[in-house]
Order: structure tokens, then sequence, then C-alpha cells
């Protein structure tokens, strides 16, 4: 393995704010669960209860959620979400670039701004990668000089490889 990295979708700060969240809800939870069986217990008019449950699963979902780039001798490998594995024989070039840093709104992982195509998280440079079927991909990463240079050092051994 050339280089791995891992970053969370969310920064350290929101993650703590996530969680802090989730343990208010799950308290709320409790406490109106307990007042539902004291109260006679759950029925069909009593269905406010699953609200709690959902926004957990939602908070743990986006607490836990990552994104992982790593770099071998023969691909690339992108998790987050969904995998995507790129063949290094399949990039034309690579090159670190700063780019404005894609917000929520435009949601979670994987964004899209036009024809370039995103693979961010929290970061606001990344390395650009021109694939030879013409697709550009940006993946984001905080150490994007060590993702350059473990791509051209992939690039340079998929060359020898194959010459």
């Amino acid at each position: 393995m050339l280089f791995e990295e891992t970053q969370y979708i969310q920064p350290e700060r929101s993650r703590r704010t996530l969680l802090i969240a989730c343990l208010i809800i799950l308290a709320a939870y409790v406490i109106s669960i307990t007042i539902l069986l004291f109260n006679g217990g759950f029925s069909s008019e009593n269905t406010y209860y699953y609200f709690p449950t959902i926004m957990i699963v939602v908070f743990i979902v986006l607490y836990v959620q990552k994104f992982t780039v790593t770099v071998t001798e023969g691909s690339l490998t992108i998790t987050g979400g969904k995998k995507r594995i790129i063949p290094i024989s399949d990039i034309l070039s690579v090159r670190t670039e700063r780019f404005e840093k894609v917000t929520w709104r435009y949601g979670i992982g994987v964004k899209y701004n036009g024809k370039r195509g995103y693979l961010t998280v929290n970061a606001e440079e990344g390395v650009l990668i021109e694939m030879k079927d013409g697709e550009p991909v940006l993946i984001s990463s905080k150490r994007s000089g060590e993702l350059e240079k473990a791509l051209k050092d992939a690039m340079g051994a998929d060359d020898e490889g194959t010459g």
C-alpha cells in the first residue's frame, strides 16, 4: 500500500455535536417510552414514538460515515457509501488542485459540479485525476501532496510493468 487516508463525513466538532444530540434524543426516547408504558402501553394512536428512533438512526449513520482513499501499486480505491476502484492503468494524469469547499447543501460524499466529479469530504485541496476516457475525478485530501506522489509512483510502477 502506497497511501491511505480516512476522513469522516463530519468534522470533529460536528461529530461531538451529533453525539450530544443523539444522547439527548435517546434520553427523550427513554422518557417517552416509560410514560407510554405507565399509561397503558402502546396503541395505534401513540405513533409519535417512531420519530426518536428514526432520528437516532440518522445521527448514528452520520456519526460513523467515513471516506477512505487507498492507493496500491495497481489501483486507487475510494470508499464512502459506495466503493469505487479505479485501475492505475486508466489514469492519464494527476495534479494537486485547490477548490472551493463543497458544502452540505450538495449532499454527502460524492458531489458533482458540472462536468467535474467530486469525491470530497472536509478538505479544500485535493488531487485532480484525468482519466483516459476523459472523466475528471477530484478527490479531496488533507494530505493531497502525499496522495499525488503515491499516484504518480503507482503510475510509474505500472508503466514499468507494462513496458
